[in-house]
Order: structure tokens, then C-alpha cells, then sequence
């Protein structure tokens, strides 16, 4: 066994990578540490999934593709301009329906859970969904209702990530169910944080939330996944 292939392992590297990145963010008067960190984290992840499963299947290929979007939305997101916040926000997308995506085809290969339960967890999204959308379209409207659209479209896209990924409990192990459920929402969460930061009100420090929730849960989706299509002793 690689040691350094190990979900402990790898985690310390990544979360260094990440907090590196974050320190660079909020200290650094010059933007080339943000420029050399922030695009490393998806390639990371991307290089140990390769290295660290022993199944190259249609559900790690989605995650690679994923994370390769993802990777496309960090870049963009560096540059504080309308037009890059556009891109980023696309690319990001297109992350989250792989991932649901992803999720499907996991779910179709097993057991699933019964309509009384996809209702029940269906139901904390669809609240999420409303109450947020209520509280954010005034301020995105003051502020460009252009936005209005493809916000409400981003939002419910990450919602129905969580919700379809609150749905492999049948179909996967207890530990890979956990640690994707636990990273899609912390995804989830960041990404919240994005639109009340950029519309609504200004967060103190927001790099720290949004970045450390975002590579949390990238990492967290990442193991879960690979924790299904895996050499076991990795993930021991």
C-alpha cells in the first residue's frame, strides 16, 4: 500500500494546499499566491482519484470530468470581474448536473429508497430552496436583475445535487453515503455564501467560509465516490 495514497494522508496534503491558498487570499497584497494555489486544488484530487482507484468505470470518469469543471470555475472566479463571475458560475454548473449525474448512475446500480422517503428528504431542499430565493431575488434585482435568472437556475441545480445525493443511502456503503451527503452540502453551503457575499451583504473574511466549505467538500464527494470504486486498503 502507498501510504501516501491513504484518505488520511492525501487529506493532510490537500488541506494544506487549501488553507495555503486561503492564508494567500487574505494576507498577501499581491494576487500570484492566490494564482498559484487555488487552480492546484482540483488537479490534486483529480491526480489521487486516479491514483488511489482501481475501477477507471463511467462514475469515476463523471468525477473526473466534475472536478475538471470545478477546476474551470476556480479559475474563473480569481478574476473579480461580471464576465468571469458568469463564466465561473457555468462551469460550475455544468459540475454539479456531472455530479448529479454521477449520483443517478450510482443510485440506478442499486437499491432505491421508498417514495415516503424521497419526499421527506426532498422537502429540507425544496424549503431551502424557497426561503432563500425569497430573501436573495430583491437584492440581485437592485443590484442586476440579469442575474435573477441564472442564479435561480444555479441555485436550484446545487439543491437537487444535495437532495439526489441524499438518496444513494441504499444504493452505496454507510461511509461513502455519509462523506458525499456531508460534502454535498458543504458545497452547497459555500456556494450560499458566494451569493450572500456578491448580493446581499458583504461577509467578514468570506474566503475563509466559502473556500474551506468548497475544498471540504470537494474532498469529501471525491473519498466518498472513490470509497465505492477503490483498492480498500487506501481507504482503510
Amino acid at each position: 500500500m502507498n501510504k501516501f495514497l491513504t484518505f488520511k494522508s492525501f487529506s493532510i496534503i490537500f488541506l494544506l494546499f487549501l488553507v495555503l491558498e486561503i492564508v494567500c487570499d487574505l494576507t498577501l497584497d499581491s494576487r500570484w499566491g492566490v494564482y498559484l494555489t487555488k487552480p492546484i486544488l482540483m488537479p490534486l484530487l483529480i491526480i489521487w482519484a486516479k491514483m488511489a482507484s482501481n475501477r477507471q468505470n463511467e462514475i469515476i470518469k463523471l468525477l473526473y470530468t466534475s472536478l475538471f469543471f470545478s477546476m474551470l470555475g476556480d479559475i474563473f472566479l480569481m478574476f473579480h470581474t461580471e464576465i468571469f463571475f458568469l463564466f465561473g458560475l457555468s462551469s460550475f454548473l455544468i459540475a454539479h448536473l456531472l455530479y448529479i449525474w454521477m449520483f443517478v448512475k450510482e443510485i440506478s446500480t442499486g437499491n432505491v429508497v421508498n417514495m415516503n422517503q424521497k419526499l421527506l428528504r426532498g422537502l429540507p431542499f425544496v424549503v431551502f430552496y424557497v426561503i432563500f430565493m425569497s430573501i436573495a431575488i430583491p437584492y440581485i434585482v437592485e443590484i442586476d436583475s440579469a442575474m435573477v435568472a441564472p442564479v435561480m437556475i444555479y441555485a436550484l441545480t446545487i439543491c437537487v445535487m444535495g437532495y439526489i445525493a441524499s438518496l444513494r443511502s441504499r444504493a452505496v456503503s454507510p461511509t461513502s453515503y455519509a462523506w458525499v451527503l456531508l460534502g454535498a452540502l458543504a458545497f452547497t453551503i459555500s456556494d450560499t455564501c458566494i451569493a450572500i457575499n456578491k448580493f446581499i451583504n458583504p461577509l467578514p473574511y468570506p474566503t475563509i467560509p466559502i473556500m474551506l466549505l468548497y475544498g471540504i467538500g470537494q474532498l469529501l464527494i471525491t473519498g466518498g465516490v472513490l470509497y465505492e470504486n477503490n483498492k480498500v486498503e487506501n481507504f482503510a
